[in-house]
């Protein structure tokens, strides 16, 4: 666990082996076989929290609609 208590990113370097998977299907979301939540579980989940980790926003609230427009944006998703 790191010491702030926030989950940890693979160390920097090469690595031999991939350490991030995507699974075929939105429901199986990804693994990061590096990263550990502060409770020492793999972190992984949905493309939410992937975007939430990679751009430091909140997944939930306000900032969760401001995720998914920016996602949205990002696929060229239009939602009426």
């Amino acid at each position: 666990m790191a010491a702030t208590g926030e989950n940890r990113w693979p160390p920097a370097g090469r690595n031999r082996w991939p350490l991030t998977h995507a699974y075929p299907t939105p429901a199986q979301g990804w693994t990061c076989f590096a990263c550990t939540t502060p409770s020492g579980r793999r972190l992984g989940g949905d493309i939410y929290t992937l975007a939430s980790l990679l751009w430091n926003t909140p997944n939930r609230g306000r900032t969760f609609h401001e995720l998914r427009e920016r996602l949205d944006e990002l696929f060229g998703i239009r939602r009426d």
